[in-house]
Parts: C-alpha cells; sequence; structure tokens
C-alpha cells in the first residue's frame, strides 16, 4: 500500500463519488477507493508534474459550473456514505433509482444501515443529474441532425 508521506507534498487531491485521487509531487497518482491509497498512474517522463495538475484541478473545479446536478450527487454521495461504500451505493442506486426502499433494503441486506431518508434524497439528486444528462444528449443530438450528411 502506497502511503502519501513517501511520495512528497500533495498537489491536489480530487474526490470523486466512488475515489479520492491525490496527484503527488513525485509524478505519482494515488487512488483511494476505501482501502487506502494505491499507486493508480504516474505522469510521463519530461511532464510538467505542476503544471498538468493545476490544469486537472482547474477542470475538476470548473464542474461546479458546467455540471452543478453532478456535483451535487457527488456532495449527497459523500456526504451519505464512506469511500469503500460508494461503489456499492452507485451500483445499487444505478440499477434502481425510482425505488429508494429497494436501495435501501439491498444496502440493508450487506449489513450497511442507512437512513431512508438519506437514501431517498440520494436517489432524488441521481434522477436529477439524469435527466439534465438526457436533456443534454437529445439537444446535442437534434443540434447534429441540423447538418446535412456529408456524402463522399
Amino acid at each position: 500500500m502506497a502511503t502519501l508521506k513517501k511520495h512528497g507534498s500533495i498537489l491536489a487531491k480530487l474526490v470523486y463519488p466512488t475515489a479520492i485521487v491525490a496527484y503527488m509531487s513525485d509524478g505519482q497518482i494515488l487512488r483511494n477507493s476505501g482501502h487506502g491509497f494505491k499507486l493508480y498512474k504516474k505522469w510521463n517522463p519530461g511532464v510538467d508534474v505542476v503544471a498538468a495538475t493545476a490544469r486537472i484541478a482547474a477542470i475538476h473545479s470548473h464542474r461546479e459550473v458546467t455540471m452543478p446536478t453532478w456535483c451535487a450527487y457527488r456532495r449527497s454521495m459523500i456526504s451519505t456514505c464512506c469511500v469503500s461504500l460508494r461503489w456499492k451505493m452507485e451500483a445499487t442506486i444505478e440499477l434502481m433509482p425510482n425505488d429508494a426502499d429497494g436501495v435501501w433494503s439491498t444496502m440493508d441486506d450487506f449489513n450497511h444501515h442507512f437512513d431512508i431518508g438519506e437514501i431517498v434524497a440520494l436517489c432524488a439528486v441521481y434522477r436529477a443529474w439524469k435527466a439534465v444528462e438526457a436533456a443534454e444528449t437529445q439537444a446535442h443530438a437534434d443540434y447534429r441532425k441540423t447538418f446535412p450528411s456529408v456524402a463522399a
């Protein structure tokens, strides 16, 4: 298992719904999916690690503006459960986004006890995110239809 101290200073630590990714000053990228930080990736030799990490952190923070529903879902997932359970919670919600009781029951079957109110709120935020995503996908598809196909 990799420890953060062995890889220099932390340039950026980004929190995703199912993992925490730490960009280190020695060019290593570590990921914690609930069982400690492990080596995930490395920057290629010759890459300016500080500049590249700053660019990724800027993109990540810009998502607050461009993807507010995804960020609301991410914040809800982070506040509801720990890192090691997020993948299971997310997979269960993806299967049953309209059935909060089913999500609660499935997680309870695995001996992970959550409040039903938290699950209801998380499912609602997930559905809102997916509705916005579907609308954007449809708008993009409609926009592409306005251009005639180019026949060779």
